[in-house]
């Protein structure tokens, strides 16, 4: 499991969700490869991305992004990680 620089983040797909808590950047990337698109926050609530269609929008921390697209990238084969 990759270390995240950030304890927890936030999954949303709608502005008035709750999130899903994140805590690795493997969460992140698997909270991506379900939702078609929504937004990664610190806990506080800060936005951190954004993404669509699986592709990431906007990001605020280009060290994270790098993290996170080497992790999206392993995402090959990532429906046989999980039975729906």
């Amino acid at each position: 499991m990759t270390d995240m620089i950030y304890n927890t983040l936030l999954g949303h797909t709608g502005l008035y969700d709750e999130g899903e808590k994140l805590h690795s950047v493997k969460e992140v990337a698997d909270f991506i490869h379900i939702h078609d698109c929504g937004y990664i926050a610190e806990a506080d609530g800060t936005p951190l991305l954004e993404f669509e269609n699986g592709e990431i929008d906007e990001c605020n921390d280009m060290r994270f992004r790098d993290e996170l697209m080497a992790e999206l990238r392993k995402g090959e084969g990532f429906e046989d990680r999980y039975r729906w």
